[in-house]
């Protein structure tokens, strides 16, 4: 059956497309999709190196990888693809979706795989030799596509490198205009990374907090240039270049026989599939640019910015980095980088900006929203219109901030939820009996494009899942988590959601309807502090059940008489899911929907809201009385839990017969 192009999966394939790697982060490409075609072209605004790359090869290098992404993505999902370079003096390339002659088998899984986990590890290697097949096989691929691989594995030459590769550092740091522009694309810490999604992430380079605020003052230009005769360029270049490049088993020069229109446009697409290569072997890389970088303005004069004096130094670093690597003196130098085992593991991931940029605002909109103001601004509304709401669950709390927020506002979401309505969700869910046997998240898609026809949702009818979690959290900029929990599948598709939130820096907004009381919290992964679920959950097993995962992440203060008594029942194995009310689960609806906007208006969100419906109405006295029986409970559950625990752990212990008559 031919694959279809949906809105969802082309979502997807530029998600995938812009994960490609680009130097420093700079992310400087645009993709434009239409119909069936992906047009990848150069963002002049996100250039770098303007001096010493005028020519702008390395947006080239870095389109050409997007260009690989997309292959390999399209592959994935059922596509052949035809690739066209240069259409047109401003545009990279064109790739073109076409129906596959044969369905995606193994390999192309394993390909989208592999480019799902592909980070730069920035940190030192171990010496463990590369086997020569691996090398053999990246040789191979660089060949087959056009271009050359040369490697250093003798430890002296790798030395020699290292140290060459800290003489061109060194010159990239001390060039003022150049080091401006990679002081900007520096992230020197976590908040700014989140806020940014882009440039290099010193959380990435293993740096702590401490050095990263010195590094912010050291790195300045200004700085750096007061504090060159000290050696602070060339102490940076051994510390960034030099030490990791000597620690590596192996050094890598990706090279072109001659310069060419399409030759970094290619070898950045080269680069990519050699990246791929290296992952799917269970290798790590890291990309070292300041040798190529500072002769990039080859065959032509150096930047008038350039000191007259370096010129002979560039041309040096350029002959020696081709001469180390046996490539003949004409050989045009694509990417130098290293590959081996690394020492220690990114947590985080190098984040990316969001595929499209926001549609400009229509007079349907204002209209719309008109009477929100004064009580939001214009700014604020524009700025809630701007963000894209993943609401991963479309059930009793997920499903109850959808329409609040398009009324507040909201216009872009990816809902998400595998399940269809039944007729017991009638008491809770935005839903009514013409719902019944449909798929939450489009009955939620329908309500919100219903409200607001202008409304951007994406639907994905399978839940969050292990193949989609780095779509869901990457494309979107806050999570609102309505996921299941009644059931081991729900569990470990909201552990999922939330590690994959912590490792793209999110703000993830979750809720628990307890009876009549609902407790909204607010995990904001963005600070670079905070652990999936605060850290309760650590060192918990995958097959964590419903009571154990509840009483881990729920403060006991916090659940209600009726439900201690359930909980009771359920701990006892005498009742099943717990009682879900409809004025609960909207309360979560409302408190979510102004959080999203204190979010988009760039507001701190507060940690932990909790709102009990019964105690707000109830009398004082009946308050009281109520309160003091349920502290009695409250000890009666906890008590029972520990003891249901213990015995649970001795039984795990007790041996079995053949351990017994051993």
């Amino acid at each position: 059956m031919q694959a279809a192009l949906t809105p969802e999966l082309r979502d997807r394939l530029l998600y995938y497309g812009w994960r490609a790697p680009s130097p420093h982060n700079a992310q400087g490409w645009r993709i434009e999709a239409d119909s069936r075609s992906f047009r990848v072209s150069r963002d002049p605004a996100r250039q770098v190196l303007r001096e010493l790359d005028p020519g702008g090869r390395e947006s080239d290098l870095a389109c050409g990888a997007v260009v690989t992404n997309l292959c390999v993505s399209a592959r994935a999902f059922g596509f052949d693809t035809e690739v066209r370079w240069r259409p047109a003096d401003d545009v990279a390339a064109d790739v073109l979706l076409l129906p596959a002659v044969t369905p995606p088998d193994e390999a192309a899984s394993s390909r989208l795989r592999a480019l799902r986990r592909r980070e730069m590890n920035r940190s030192p290697y171990r010496t463990d030799p590369v086997a020569g097949s691996v090398i053999d096989g990246l040789q191979a691929t660089a060949r087959r596509l056009g271009f050359s691989l040369s490697v250093l594995t003798d430890r002296a030459e790798i030395g020699r490198v290292a140290a060459l590769a800290a003489r061109a550092g060194a010159m990239k740091l001390k060039h003022e205009p150049t080091q401006g522009e990679l002081h900007s694309l520096m992230r020197f810490s976590p908040q700014a990374a989140a806020r940014k999604r882009d440039g290099l992430d010193l959380e990435l380079f293993f740096t702590p907090a401490v050095a990263a605020r010195i590094a912010a003052v050291a790195t300045h230009p200004r700085v750096l240039g007061a504090l060159g005769p000290l050696g602070v360029a060339e102490m940076l270049a051994r510390d960034v270049d030099e030490a990791p490049l000597r620690s590596a088993p192996v050094l890598c020069l990706l090279h072109a026989d001659s310069l060419e229109a399409e030759t970094f446009l290619r070898g950045g697409a080269c680069f990519e599939e050699v990246a791929l290569d290296v992952t799917e072997a269970g290798l790590a890389m890291a990309l070292h640019s300041a040798p190529i970088e500072v002769g990039l303005s080859h065959p032509g004069r150096p930047h008038p910015s350039v000191p007259a004096e370096w010129h002979t130094s560039i041309i040096e670093v350029r002959s020696e980095l081709l001469a180390a690597f046996g490539a003949a003196p004409q050989a045009v130098p694509i990417a130098f980088f290293r590959i081996g085992w690394p020492t220690l593991e990114p947590g985080r991931r190098s984040l990316r900006r969001g595929p499209r940029e926001p549609r400009p605002e229509t007079a349907h909109y204002r209209e719309m929203t008109r009477r929100n103001q004064p009580s939001l601004s214009r700014k604020e509304q524009r700025a809630l219109r701007a963000v894209r709401i993943l609401v991963a669950g479309c059930g009793s709390i997920g499903g109850a901030t959808v329409v609040p927020l398009v009324r507040l506002g909201a216009e872009r979401f990816v809902v998400c939820e595998p399940g269809e309505y039944e007729l017991n969700n009638l008491n809770r869910q935005a839903a009514d009996v013409g719902d019944i046997g449909r798929n939450k998240a489009e009955v939620q898609a329908a309500r919100a494009r219903a409200i607001n026809p202008e409304a951007e949702v994406l639907v994905e009818r399978d839940g969050v899942t292990e193949d989609n979690v780095d779509w869901l959290v990457g494309t979107t900029d806050v999570v609102i988590d309505g996921v299941d929990v009644t059931e081991l599948a729900g569990i470990a598709a909201k552990r999922a959601l939330h590690a994959e939130a912590w490792r793209q820096r999110r703000l993830v907004i979750s809720g628990l309807d307890l009876g009549g009381t609902q407790v909204v919290y607010a995990f904001d992964y963005r600070n670079g502090r905070t652990r999936p679920f605060d850290g309760r959950l650590d060192g918990a097993p995958p097959g964590l059940g419903a009571v154990e995962f509840l009483s881990r992440l729920v403060d006991p203060l916090d659940v209600p008489r009726e439900m201690l008594a359930h909980a009771e029942a359920m701990i006892r194995g005498q009742a099943g899911s717990a009682p879900q009310l409809a004025p609960t689960a909207d309360q979560f609806g409302v408190l979510a929907a102004w959080m999203v906007l204190d979010f988009a208006a760039g507001r701190p969100v507060r940690k932990r809201v909790k709102v009990a419906i019964p105690d707000l109405v109830m009398p004082r006295s009946r308050r009281l009385a109520n309160e003091a029986a349920r502290l009695v409970q409250l000890a009666r559950v906890k008590y029972l839990l520990e003891s249901t625990r213990r015995k649970a752990s001795a039984q795990d212990e007790t041996p079995g017969p053949t351990e017994a008559g051993s």
